[in-house]
């Protein structure tokens, strides 16, 4: 038990999990465009996802960056780089397009971890800049990427898509915004803070209403997108539901960044009946 708790307890801090939720958000992607997902692109984003992921949670508090005195982040820091390693082995398949935005998301990455100038705090310590901000690279990743990658064309439903794909970001930050009420300082001035834990999560339900609904609005539908959309929909409600601040932090840790994973494994599992 406790070895299961141990291994538990890394997969969760060494960004594993966050790696599969943003697999799952492109194969998702994939899904509904009928493309068959790219080998090389998945292995390069979950890997280069974990390394990133880690730098962001452990290597911005070490020294120049790198130097952790803390054993166990240290193995992470070795995990880290490992996948690092696997995501450049894959990086010579990525097209051009694709390479350049993710220079582009490599520079708003810097900008959310790093601060620019001394003295200056990052846009990490900016309440509600770094909810658009993280929104937008996670779209960027899973919505932008495939499609440059696989060259396909530009239109009225792909915007849709970018749309829905951003919007369901912001709900899923809700929970963890909520959740670190008790931890974010006053000076953040994250939307909980200002508006408070009840209407932040009722904004969550609005924009899970409105990501649905904007389902309607594309000329052109997958057989199982809406059915698919329906499901996501009562996933997000039921998790808002259940959101408050005094939630251990495996919920958001684990269902909530979990939850695209859940979102793909039904896609599959209505698909096969």
């Amino acid at each position: 038990m406790k070895l299961f708790q141990e291994v538990f307890k890394f997969y969760l801090r060494s960004s594993v999990h966050v790696g599969l939720a943003v697999l799952s958000l492109i194969w998702t992607t994939f899904y509904f465009l009928n493309i068959i997902p790219g080998k090389e692109l998945s292995i390069f984003v979950f890997c280069s996802t974990i390394a990133t992921y880690n730098f962001i949670k452990y290597g911005v508090e070490a020294h120049k960056y790198l130097i952790v005195s803390n054993r166990y982040q240290r193995g992470i820091q070795l995990f880290s780089f490992v996948n690092l390693v696997l995501a450049l082995l894959f990086i010579d398949h990525l097209s051009t397009s694709s390479l350049l935005l993710l220079l582009l998301v490599a520079v708003l990455i810097g900008v959310y971890a790093i601060p620019i100038y001394p003295g200056i705090k990052n846009l990490r310590n900016y309440g509600i800049p770094k909810v658009f901000l993280v929104a937008l690279v996670w779209t960027l990743i899973t919505a932008v990427l495939p499609l440059l990658q696989f060259g396909m064309d530009w239109g009225w439903d792909r915007y849709i898509d970018l749309t829905q794909r951003f919007l369901l970001i912001l709900v899923l930050m809700v929970p963890f915004e909520i959740r670190d009420l008790k931890v974010d300082l006053p000076e953040l001035r994250t939307i909980p803070q200002r508006i408070g834990e009840a209407a932040t999560r009722g904004l969550g339900y609005f924009l899970a209403v409105v990501y649905f609904f904007l389902t309607f609005l594309k000329d052109h539908l997958h057989p199982m997108e809406l059915q698919s959309q329906a499901v996501l929909l009562f996933l997000l409600v039921l998790t808002l539901a259940f959101t408050n601040k005094n939630r251990s932090r495996f919920f958001a840790a684990f269902w909530v960044e979990g939850l695209p994973v859940v979102w793909l494994g039904m896609i599959w599992l209505m698909e096969s009946f």
